[in-house]
């Protein structure tokens, strides 16, 4: 039960599509390119600037999403 509880409080896996906006600069959004596993054997996504899309950067996908950095922009905006 309380794994039933866990997984539906998870936010959602991050994909390629999904965008991100740091805490400190919101109006700047980034958009998940490309996912893979690095040689560290930790799962990784590039990411580049949407509104500048030659500007790129990687991150753990742990980074990402649990940093306290990043905000998912809601799929709906």
């Amino acid at each position: 039960m309380f794994s039933l509880l866990r997984r539906r409080h998870r936010s959602p896996e991050i994909s390629i599509g999904a965008r991100y906006f740091r805490e400190d600069t919101p109006g700047i959004v980034w958009e998940v390119l490309s996912l893979y596993v690095g040689v560290d054997g930790l799962p990784h996504a590039i990411l580049f600037n949407v509104g500048q899309p030659t500007l790129r950067k990687t991150l753990s996908q742990f980074t990402l999403e649990n940093g306290g950095q990043y905000t998912r922009v809601p799929e709906n905006r």
